[in-house]
This record gives C-alpha cells, sequence and structure tokens, in this order.
C-alpha cells in the first residue's frame, strides 16, 4: 500500500482548500512568484475540476502549484498540472513535486495512470531514463508561446511503472522518519 507522503527533505506539498482560481493566482503573486502565465490562461488551466491542489513549498518559501485535476474513476486516471517558478524552485525541486503529486494520486485513489500535458518536449528526461514517464502524444500548434504557436506534449506514468520504479526513487527523497513511520 502507498503512503501519500506530502513532502521531501526540501519540497513540500500543502494541502489547500482554495480552488478559486483567481484567489490562487493572487497568492502566487503575493509569494513572489516571477514567472506566472497570464491570469486567464492560469486559471482555466490550473484551477478547474479540481481533486486536490497543494502550495508548493521550498523550505518555506512559495514556489508554484501543484493539482490533480479531472479525476475519473471509470477511466481510471486524473491529470496533475504543476507549475513552479523556475527563478524560486530550484535543482531538481519540480521534478520532486512531479514524484509526490504522482505517489499522492496513486496513493488516493485506485487508478491505473496520471498523465500530463505540458509545452517542454524534454519533460522529465530523468524520469523518462527511469522507465517512468512514457509519451501519450503530441497536440501541434496548441498553444501559443511568446506570440508563436507551440506543441502540447502529453505524457503519462502508470500505476505498474510507479510501484516497480518511482516509489522506490521517492522514498530516497523523503525524510527516513517518514518512510520508518510507514
Amino acid at each position: 500500500m502507498l503512503f501519500p507522503y506530502l513532502a521531501t527533505k526540501r519540497t513540500t506539498l500543502r494541502p489547500t482548500p482554495i480552488v478559486n482560481g483567481e484567489l490562487t493566482y493572487d497568492l502566487l503573486e503575493q509569494a513572489g512568484l516571477q514567472k506566472l502565465p497570464d491570469r486567464d490562461d492560469f486559471i482555466s488551466t490550473h484551477t478547474t475540476a479540481i481533486a486536490m491542489q497543494f502550495m508548493v513549498e521550498q523550505r518555506g518559501d512559495v514556489v508554484g502549484i501543484s493539482s490533480l485535476r479531472h479525476l475519473d474513476m471509470a477511466g481510471g486516471h486524473v491529470r496533475a498540472d504543476i507549475f513552479t517558478d523556475p527563478s524560486k524552485a530550484r535543482h531538481g525541486v519540480p521534478m520532486e513535486v512531479m514524484f509526490l503529486t504522482v505517489n499522492y494520486a496513486f496513493a488516493m485513489w485506485n487508478i491505473r495512470k496520471v498523465y500530463f500535458w505540458t509545452p517542454d518536449d524534454g519533460f522529465g528526461s530523468f524520469a523518462q531514463d527511469q522507465l517512468l514517464i512514457r509519451r501519450e502524444g503530441t497536440l501541434p500548434d496548441h498553444l501559443f508561446t511568446d506570440g508563436q504557436p507551440a506543441d502540447m506534449h502529453i505524457f503519462a506514468i502508470y500505476r505498474d511503472q510507479w510501484d516497480e520504479h518511482g516509489l522506490r526513487l521517492l522514498e530516497r527523497l523523503v525524510p527516513a522518519e517518514a518512510t520508518a513511520a510507514v
């Protein structure tokens, strides 16, 4: 049985009841995040159909948001959306957030996969190397980046791969006392 870890040694997911997109955006602005997307894009992309939402903290500072959206128990999947400010979340923190978010989803729900939509074609290269992430597809010219059409890439982590490879990687990142309690 998976345990829903919410922290590594340096990164914490703080559950938040806030699902109002404008309020969430305001909180991220107040926390000093510099690289927030356009307000309307953020609200439509990160704050609809929320199953669970977390503020991401690194050493006590808010550096982003992580959410699990569009939970489909019948289809056995949920979409993870992670936004971290690259000027604040450094040295592998986005990967730690991904591991914590994916593990939380698998620990809480009987689903077969967690999927991500991202404009980053190299998303999770470390995790891809570890056989964790599978490319699901690409939506050509699905969004605009800097006024230019850009592709949206879809990746997924499946429960069987997470159980076999991912959990072991995450457990190396969480504090020893957290894994001893499980």
